[in-house]
């Protein structure tokens, strides 16, 4: 990747939302957590679909933190929403991703939300527009506007493909998905879509950085198209799609009952407003908001920013791990996600301070929902 190129997709990450729905798999994240009644959580936003799942276990605190402030505004509406609305509304939004009374529900919550957060969804209200171009909040961000292309560019251009991928996607049996995903790999556009996701500009789009790019080519034989096609072969072949709101949203963009996310299931709604004054929000990195935190965190959530760490920046890295290490207590949980398959990357002190249990991570990735990620880690800080 030129150093121009860099820029330029630098740019386009730090002025857009990225996700506008978590690729962490929370249903693995609850069992390796472990959250209680009392735990407090450190974890970085994302779409903050996970902080909001979290609430269902009841924790003291949840202090949500990202350097996209636009991914803290997501997660403000989202709140707000869940403050002011019922159920089926809030569904509209966030489970269908349009809502054709957008504009007067948006008055209901615009006035109560921060001004950042205000002033950046009084620009974008129409994103819940039914009518509107795309017609689907899932489509927004840099994620949905890959998907949004794939919809309007590949699939009227190739029908029989897009046929094939609805099959997939509405498959009633494991036996039946394996067909229709074997008819979709065969098809010569499935293979160009490969090639493209291998470009720096698309994996950059859904997130993935140049660090985690060269550690995908560094640890796995035949790099990035290696690693994409097991992504699809895994969702496409291992994963119920029945049971993968994940996929759903972006090959239909929408979601369908049963198959939502955990705070979207209307009988955790009342659960999880009712705990959504335990989250609080801040515009920072990690380790700046460790150097004002004060107690300690029985959680950190790290997703997969350790990677770009790992390959941009050790000196950072090896810092923020000594604040985690402050802010923690014998029994603290530290899960993150790596684009890589090990520990390796880690500092030296980290791995003496903290265990990590592969015998539980490694068969527990294998269920993963979302297919994106090389591995996934827990530690528990040591006695």
């Amino acid at each position: 990747m030129s150093r121009a190129s860099d820029k330029l997709l630098h740019q386009l990450l730090q002025r857009n939302l990225v996700y506008n729905i978590c690729w962490e798999d929370p249903r693995i994240d609850r069992k390796l957590l472990e959250i209680r009644p009392g735990s407090r959580v450190l974890m970085i936003t994302s779409a903050g679909c996970n902080a909001l799942e979290y609430l269902l276990d009841k924790p003291a605190e949840i202090h949500c933190t990202d350097i996209n402030p636009r991914q803290n505004a997501l997660l403000e509406l989202k709140i707000r929403m869940a403050e002011q609305l019922e159920w089926g509304d809030f569904f509209r939004f966030f489970g269908e991703g349009a809502h054709p009374q957008y504009r007067e529900h948006f008055e209901k919550v615009l006035p109560l939300m921060s001004d950042q957060a205000r002033k950046y969804w009084s620009k974008r209200v129409r994103w819940f527009d039914p009518e509107s171009l795309r017609g689907s909040f899932f489509f927004h961000g840099t994620t949905g506007t890959i998907a949004w292309i794939a919809h309007k560019l590949f699939f009227p251009l190739f029908p029989n493909f897009h046929r094939d991928v609805i099959r997939f996607a509405d498959a009633p049996s494991l036996e039946q998905q394996n067909e229709w995903y074997t008819r979709m790999e065969s098809r010569r556009i499935f293979r160009i879509i490969c090639r493209m996701l291998e470009t720096p500009f698309f994996m950059t789009s859904v997130g993935i950085s140049k660090q985690q790019i060269r550690m995908i080519k560094r640890e796995l034989p035949g790099g990035l198209h290696a690693y994409n096609l097991e992504i699809f072969r895994k969702g496409g072949r291992k994963i119920p799609m029945a049971d993968n709101y994940f996929w759903q949203a972006y090959l239909k963009g929408t979601f369908t009952l049963p198959c939502v996310p955990g705070y979207l299931d209307p009988e955790n709604f009342e659960p999880v407003r009712a705990g959504l004054t335990a989250i609080k929000i801040y515009d920072l990195p990690v380790n700046r908001l460790l150097e004002q935190a004060s107690g300690v965190f029985t959680h950190f959530v790290l997703l997969d920013h350790l990677d770009w760490l790992a390959g941009h920046d050790r000196k950072a890295l090896e810092e923020e791990w000594r604040q985690i290490l402050q802010h923690s207590r014998p029994g603290t949980r530290i899960l993150f996600r790596s684009a890589g398959f090990t520990t390796a990357f880690l500092p030296e002190f980290v791995t003496r301070q903290v265990t990590f249990f592969p015998e539980i991570t490694v068969p527990l990735h294998q269920t993963d929902r979302v297919c994106m990620y090389g591995s996934v880690h827990l530690g528990i800080v040591n006695g």
